[in-house]
């Protein structure tokens, strides 16, 4: 195996950790559909933030997504638990 396919291949493997700890929960199908419009960890700096620039504004009724729709339990739920991930952090 080449240099750059192992790369690439630890890249992914991070990736999907990093990410599985905001998707592994009620907010699992707002993160998907936001990674399908582009959005991904690490991208607020440019706009594309994974959560700051997606998730929260999704939960929060400021974003709507064009490829997906949310019912108002799911949208509880995932509010809810960024609320309490939020507040361990403090």
């Amino acid at each position: 195996m080449n240099k750059f396919s192992s790369r690439l291949g630890v890249f992914a493997l991070a990736m999907g950790i990093s990410i599985y700890g905001w998707t592994a929960n009620p907010c699992r199908p707002i993160a998907q559909a936001c990674m399908q419009l582009g959005y991904y960890k690490g991208g607020a700096k440019v706009g594309k933030g994974l959560i700051e620039n997606c998730v929260i504004p999704v939960v929060n009724n400021n974003k709507v997504l064009s490829n997906a729709s949310f019912s108002p339990s799911v949208l509880q739920q995932c509010n809810a638990f960024i609320t309490a991930k939020m507040q361990s952090r403090q």
